[in-house]
């Protein structure tokens, strides 16, 4: 009995293995999949996250600078300055494209844009400076970048004195774009002209304008100091530039200070004192110190350490060597460092006329370097403010040259 139900379990294990091998090998290929189900019930909203701080309003914002009151206290400061004088500074020169460049809104802008020197041509009419030359649209609405957020942008460009050296002083190039020395094509040899720093200082050379020097425009390049393009004479003194203005842009104190209507100094009349223009002297009591104060507490003018003090001698004793070398004349001065010329002009080699083609006036090369980095300082007016210890390096060898 029991061999008989052993029997007939083995039976039905093997038919069962049979049924699922043969079901195996029956099965068709996977089918495509089914359709998505219903989305489920959404579920319960989160909590609302804190409020964010309140927005400044619009209006309020843009009346920190546009208002009647800012606007015509600007144009009224512009008109009055020497950037916006049309009937003197700005006068003729605007209309010569060779000086467009700076003495009209459309040379500067033009130039701005193509690189070159001089505009495609001079320009007739009302070319003073206005509001489009150093302002742009807002590029920024955020108030950490005040007061500078709409200050045209600038890039870097080359010398025009030495086209090998680029100015990049950040905000600063807007105002040294202009505010560079001229060209020196006024140092000949025979009627040649020649580069004074490439021949031996002790070589003869003719200087042929009376006009010789940098131009009226000289600050960019003693605010920029070493080795950025005036004649770094070798003698006793070191050339260094000061740091207490390095980390400054030219507007910080030429048009952040506040405007005094009264001596037409600070703000956009951008002068920090008025000058006798005949004398060139500073008026005693115009000096503007209102940004000063922020850092030379207690100061009230210019000749903060004494720097002016300083230059202004080293100017007198350069030049009464010029006077006395018949270089320069003595015109009556005084003049704004307390010597007798008044005028800047070298005179030739006869004695008593100006310098010229016609009647040059003859010196060595280290001489003419000389001539050239005083009058530079002559025509900047700052007497060191702009880069004190530059300066003094510069006219402290220039006197031994002479």
């Amino acid at each position: 009995m029991k061999k008989r139900n052993l029997l007939i379990s083995l039976t039905a294990l093997a038919t069962l293995a049979l049924f699922v091998v043969v079901y195996s090998s029956c099965k068709g290929p996977k089918g495509d999949p089914g359709p998505d189900g219903a989305d489920g019930t959404n579920g319960a909203n989160g909590n609302d996250g804190l409020n964010g701080i309140a927005g400044i309003d619009a209006n309020s914002f843009c009346r920190n600078c546009h208002t009647t009151a800012n606007w015509t206290a600007v144009e009224t400061q512009l008109e009055a300055s020497k950037h916006g004088d049309k009937a003197g500074n700005m006068a003729d020169e605007g209309t010569n494209k060779t000086c467009s460049r700076c003495h009209s809104q459309q040379g500067y802008l033009e130039t701005l844009v193509t690189g070159q020197d001089t505009s495609a041509a001079g320009f007739v009419g009302d070319f003073t400076l206005t509001c489009d030359v150093c302002h742009t649209f807002h590029g920024t609405l955020q108030e950490s970048d005040f007061p500078n957020y709409a200050i045209r942008k600038v890039a870097a460009f080359p010398s025009i004195f030495n086209p090998s050296i680029s100015f990049d002083k950040g905000g600063s190039n807007i105002c040294i774009r202009c505010h560079q020395n001229r060209a020196n094509t006024s140092v000949k040899i025979t009627g040649t002209t020649v580069n004074l720093d490439t021949i031996a200082d002790a070589t003869t050379v003719q200087i042929t304008s009376q006009r010789y020097g940098g131009h009226h425009g000289p600050q960019g390049q003693l605010f920029a100091g070493v080795g950025m393009g005036l004649y770094e004479i070798t003698g006793t003194a070191t050339y260094t530039n000061s740091t207490d203005h390095a980390n400054l842009i030219c507007g910080d104190c030429h048009v952040l200070s506040t405007a005094n209507n009264t001596n037409e100094t600070g703000g956009h009349y951008y002068k920090l004192a008025d000058r006798d223009e005949t004398t060139h002297a500073t008026i005693a009591g115009t000096e503007n110190v209102t940004k000063c104060v922020t850092c030379h507490t207690g100061t009230t003018d210019h000749n903060i350490n004494n720097v002016q003090t300083d230059i202004k001698a080293l100017m007198l004793a350069i030049e009464t060597k010029l006077v006395t070398q018949g270089m320069m004349l003595n015109t009556g001065g005084p003049n704004g460092y307390g010597g007798v010329n008044t005028t800047g002009y070298i005179i030739g080699d006869n004695g008593t006329g100006n310098a010229s083609s016609s009647n040059p006036r003859t010196v060595t090369a280290k001489k003419a370097k000389a001539i050239f980095n005083f009058k530079c300082v002559y025509e900047d007016y700052s007497y060191g403010v702009h880069n004190a210890n530059y300066i003094k390096a510069l006219l402290t060898n220039a006197n031994a040259a002479l």
